[in-house]
């Protein structure tokens, strides 16, 4: 394969993720509005599954990690062996989020990847967890990397007046941004 032919894949790598990683959000939303609606596990198992396909080609093995893990979590999910609670969501979500984050770190090369192989490891050891029904929770890698995007979205505005989202507890999710009350976190500067 020639590195044409590998950049135009690992952009349909990155595509994949993007498409599926927001379908992905979408039916997590959803399911955890109205947990009874059990029909969104097929197509979140076949959205890891596909992003799991799209990574193991291009060789991103931390996004396949992660989406396998999820794709085990959802497969378990529609066949009654798993119930995933409200707790769950989050870390479903960030494993979501950090699909994207990997994504996006192959743009640049390797060294970006390499700055999320801690937060990938607690991510699927927190996934396998949850397939396992033990207690997850976050861990300080974890912790590292959202504050690490914090910082960044506040170093990163031009303004003198920046909102940061916040995430309500440890354990939430980036699809969940501001204070307890829902309020956007303000700073000046």
């Amino acid at each position: 394969m020639s590195i044409g032919d590998n950049d135009m894949m690992m952009d349909l790598f990155r595509s994949e993720v993007e498409s599926h990683s927001e379908m992905l959000s979408d039916a997590l939303l959803k399911l955890e509005r109205d947990a009874s609606d059990t029909s969104v596990y097929d197509s979140m198992m076949r959205s890891a599954h596909s992003i799991k396909g799209a990574a193991r080609i291009v060789r991103v093995e931390a996004a396949v990690h992660v989406s396998h893990v999820m794709e085990d979590c959802f497969v378990a999910a529609q066949r009654g062996e798993l119930q995933i609670k409200p707790s769950d969501f989050d870390l479903l979500l960030r494993s979501v989020d950090l699909l994207v984050r990997i994504a996006e770190a192959t743009k640049d090369a390797e060294p970006h990847l390499e700055q999320l192989s801690d937060e990938v490891h607690d991510c699927v050891e927190q996934l396998k967890c949850l397939r396992e029904g033990r207690p997850h929770s976050t861990t300080a890698a974890t912790t590292a990397a959202i504050l690490s995007d914090y910082w960044a979205m506040a170093t990163n505005s031009g303004s003198k007046t920046s909102t940061i989202p916040t995430r309500m507890g440890p354990a939430a999710s980036p699809r969940r941004w501001g204070w307890p009350n829902g309020s956007p976190m303000v700073i000046r500067s």
